[in-house]
């Protein structure tokens, strides 16, 4: 679609652009805390720091405007005429990172959705909410948060400190610590996400893993 805006327009309209708290965010954020959901914002930990994170429903969505992000074959995306050797790779840089964003997300377990400044317009917005509350809660990876540490177990690893606690908490010899706790992840009987926590738990004995960088605390006998 050709550029109607003068270099001097294009370039006024560039600066008021903000780049978060924007009001599509704004106006998904309300719709969702309306029914009754609770998410954090703009998370730093994660890949591309999603507008709106859901820990619960391992859900993060990021609501992207229409032509910062390049959407294609949308009538809110104008390539400008003026500076083309400067927005061209620009916003083809935009668009790969958003990519590389959501399939790191991805493998780290995340459900990732994207709503576009173009749903969000009067006449269809009501309809997009509605869908993208749907897509949150039916969100089938929420229930199954036990898989993200599984098919991570490669990034597993402890401290010194960690060592010494395991092998004395839980009697283990072994040279091999992590080996042992990995073997022993694989066959636990319950896997609880509480806080910032992985609780690992076994008949007589549970592992406590910090789920943001798989570092495994403590473990310790469970009381009978």
């Amino acid at each position: 679609m050709p550029d109607n805006h003068s270099p001097s327009v294009r370039s006024y309209n560039m600066s008021r652009i903000k780049s978060s708290n924007t009001k599509p965010e704004e106006i998904v954020r309300k719709y969702l805390f309306s029914r009754n959901l609770r998410y954090r914002k703009c998370d730093k930990r994660l890949s591309g720091k999603p507008d709106i994170v859901f820990p619960k429903y391992r859900t993060v969505v990021f609501v992207n405007g229409c032509f910062w992000h390049w959407h294609k074959d949308c009538s809110g995306f104008v390539m400008p005429k003026s500076r083309l050797d400067y927005w061209k790779p620009k916003l083809k840089g935009n668009r790969i990172r958003d990519a590389e964003h959501i399939a790191q997300l991805q493998n780290d377990g995340w459900y990732v959705i994207t709503v576009w400044e173009c749903e969000l317009k009067k006449n269809v917005r009501d309809e997009r909410l509605k869908r993208l509350y749907k897509e949150i809660v039916n969100n089938k990876k929420g229930k199954k948060i036990k898989n993200d540490l599984l098919i991570n177990l490669n990034r597993i690893h402890t401290t010194e400190l960690g060592k010494e606690r395991i092998k004395k908490n839980l009697s283990v010899n072994t040279d091999d610590i992590i080996k042992w706790c990995i073997r022993k992840i694989k066959k636990a009987k319950k896997i609880l996400r509480k806080g910032k926590n992985w609780y690992v738990y076994f008949k007589d004995f549970y592992l406590v893993i910090n789920a943001n960088n798989y570092t495994i605390i403590t473990g310790s006998l469970i009381n009978v």
